[in-house]
């Protein structure tokens, strides 16, 4: 067996076989980015549509600004970017039309990541375990709401492929990012 490197492609491929690294399969539980979102102006929702369904792990990091009223994040899922408005989701006995990511103090930042399991999967429902935090803009001994970790699962089976975050109080977020990276089922 031998390998064959093409430097205008900066693609690797086997006579024969496939490619490993240290016996594991090249690709395999690999972060893949999927989407970046820059926000640069105003915007009250941030919509990421279109996830392959081969991605049973999506994680999303963001850090997002906003007036007083805006931090946190509200995270909805969808199909094609229809997002769901009934009450689908679920955190311990809580049913809700939404799943809060933050802790509820109204901030001008918020940060953190969160984690969408079984996303495409229709045989499954889908999980989300985050963590966010958020603070003021100015420097004070109460500028840092605590961390939040919160966990939510939908109580039925449909395999999304899209989500949207809102602010938690409403208004806009006005700058930040979001990186949204799948790992495929390997």
């Amino acid at each position: 067996m031998s390998l064959t490197i093409n430097h205008q492609t900066n693609d690797i491929s086997a006579t024969s076989g496939s490619v490993t690294i240290g016996g594991s399969a090249v690709g395999s539980g690999v972060h893949t980015l999927i989407n970046t979102t820059k926000i640069t102006s105003s915007t009250s929702q941030i919509d990421i549509t279109g996830i392959d369904a081969k991605f049973k792990i999506v994680l999303v990091k963001y850090a997002l600004r906003g007036g007083s009223a805006m931090s946190g994040a509200r995270l909805v899922l969808g199909v094609n970017g229809t997002m769901e408005t009934g009450t689908v989701y679920t955190t311990n006995s809580n049913s809700m039309s939404g799943m809060q990511l933050d802790g509820g103090w109204a901030q001008q930042q918020g940060a953190g990541h969160f984690e969408i399991f079984n996303m495409g999967d229709s045989g499954a429902r889908t999980i989300i375990f985050s963590k966010h935090v958020e603070a003021t803009d100015a420097y004070t001994n109460s500028t840092l709401g605590a961390a939040t970790v919160s966990k939510f699962a939908t109580k039925n089976t449909t395999a999304y492929n899209s989500f949207r975050l809102t602010g938690s109080f409403g208004g806009s977020y006005t700058s930040g990012f979001i990186n949204v990276y799948g790992i495929a089922d390997s």
